[in-house]
């Protein structure tokens, strides 16, 4: 499953994009990426500097999918192979999800005190309570010390300008719905298995 993004006319001139319910996608071979290397230069790393197998994620903080794949999928994999897996997360926040940007820029701003993957885990395991408590509680959760200085971070422009650069690459990268997960140098047709992912991490370890 994937949270789905289509392009109307309407919405074009606004955001370029609005959605549709989510939808399964099947498996598909996997699509080159054209300069692989400059998406890699930006967003968060999750896993250790040194891993061989390096994916790229674009998410949306308050999209299931992403939860699933984020708590299920990159979770096994985190736990089986704790040093040879690294995941670069960007974001790609749906127009239609109302509090998918304030989330992605709120996680700007627990990145600037070294606590991103802390807040990605704590935002994906209380994602249904998303609207319903401010997101500093997120952030005190995730240990994000100083809460006085996430808040004015989150007022200021500097972390939404990275996720609103993210979210440019995010339509260059393509993809049709979040997640949208690359690794090695393609872009995957759909959200990935964990059996596809733990087939490439087999051909990346023999070269």
């Amino acid at each position: 499953m994937t949270c789905a993004v289509v392009t109307t006319a309407l919405v074009a001139r606004n955001q370029l994009f609005t959605a549709s319910a989510p939808n399964q996608v099947l498996e598909s071979d996997p699509v080159a990426v054209t300069g692989w290397a400059e998406y890699l230069k930006a967003g968060h790393r999750i896993g250790p500097v040194g891993a061989k197998f390096v994916l790229l994620e674009f998410a949306d903080f308050e999209c299931p999918a992403c939860r699933e794949f984020a708590q299920k999928t990159l979770h096994e994999l985190r736990d089986k192979y704790p040093q040879e897996i690294a995941v670069i997360f960007r974001h790609w926040p749906l127009p239609y999800h109302k509090f998918a940007i304030a989330a992605a820029i709120a996680s700007e701003c627990a990145a600037s005190q070294n606590k991103f993957v802390e807040f990605h885990d704590v935002v994906y395991r209380f994602q249904d309570s998303l609207g319903l408590k401010p997101l500093v509680e997120y952030a005190a959760a995730a240990g994000v010390a100083d809460t006085a200085e996430f808040k004015r971070c989150a007022l200021s422009p500097q972390a939404r300008n990275t996720v609103e650069a993210d979210l440019k690459a995010a339509r260059q990268f393509g993809g049709s719905g979040t997640p949208t997960i690359g690794a090695g140098g393609v872009r995957y047709i759909g959200v990935p298995s964990l059996a596809e992912l733990e087939r490439a991490m087999r051909v990346t370890f023999s070269k």
